[in-house]
């Protein structure tokens, strides 16, 4: 300390200007911490992502018994428990609040910047009463990625220990929205299709093309050397949208007999 001549005393408070700061930080965070006052209440469910972004149908309603502040978070799954079976689709999150009945939205939240898409947020003073929160959710699908049953069957064949592993936590999420109820046995690889089957069927009863048929998959093959890539190549192309996000809400009031219930179409 000697050498850097430094004394102990009230340095006083540090400061910078308005245009410093913003010179130097891009995004600030701010923390709140939540203590015994605060109580919590959640509740997840499934929904299909049109290719076409907007509100949802499907909706979460929100009973408030009595006047205070609300945080409001919506959340997607963790999908760092089962990275390699997310699957091709991203998903931002976006959500209005509004007094059912009403249009003028109370809060409106979107992700501030796009590397921390998990969660979003706000916080509003309610009133007692009834409120919905819309998900308006975007999907974007990475054609670069493999389709999960394809991941499946390649792991199948070279590490089944761990896609047993990764399945287990990927049952275990999905469970949250009621998506997933098949346990995995030890036999690995089908019984994880099986389980991600009834994931799928959560997701679309069946797959139809514009006409409201299902497309024909069996293509006669071509006789040229390249016939292989362009099936691969066009198969990967004309694969249906299929995609769905677990969402979850929860609810933070200081005061107790906060609900939540689920509204609307699937």
């Amino acid at each position: 300390m000697k050498k850097l001549r430094h004394k102990f005393r009230d340095d006083g408070t540090f400061w910078m200007s308005f245009h410093d700061m913003l010179e130097n930080f891009r995004w600030i965070y701010r923390t709140r911490l939540f203590d015994k006052r605060w109580t919590a209440t959640q509740r997840w469910m499934s929904v299909g992502v049109p290719w076409l972004g907007g509100y949802l149908k499907k909706r979460f309603i929100v009973e408030v018994q009595q006047e205070g502040m609300v945080v409001l978070v919506l959340s997607q799954l963790d999908d760092r428990y089962f990275q390699d079976l997310k699957g091709q689709y991203e998903f931002i999150l976006h959500f209005a609040v509004r007094s059912v009945g009403s249009n003028t939205p109370i809060c409106q939240a979107h992700p501030v910047q796009q590397l921390h898409r998990r969660s979003v947020n706000c916080e509003v003073m309610l009133a007692p009463g009834t409120y919905e929160v819309t998900p308006e959710i975007i999907a974007e699908r990475d054609q670069q990625s493999m389709p999960v049953e394809k991941v499946v069957r390649m792991a199948a064949r070279t590490n089944p220990e761990k896609l047993r592993q990764i399945g287990k936590q990927y049952d275990l999420a999905h469970a949250k929205a009621g998506a997933v109820k098949v346990k995995i046995p030890s036999n690995g690889a089908e019984s994880l299709m099986d389980g991600m089957s009834a994931f799928s069927e959560a997701k679309a009863r069946s797959v139809l093309d514009a006409s409201g048929t299902r497309p024909d998959t069996d293509t006669e093959s071509e006789t040229d050397s390249d016939s292989e890539l362009e099936c691969s190549t066009r198969s990967s192309k004309d694969q249906p949208w299929n995609a769905v996000c677990i969402i979850g809400l929860r609810v933070l009031a200081q005061n107790a007999g906060t609900s939540i219930t689920i509204s609307g179409e699937p």
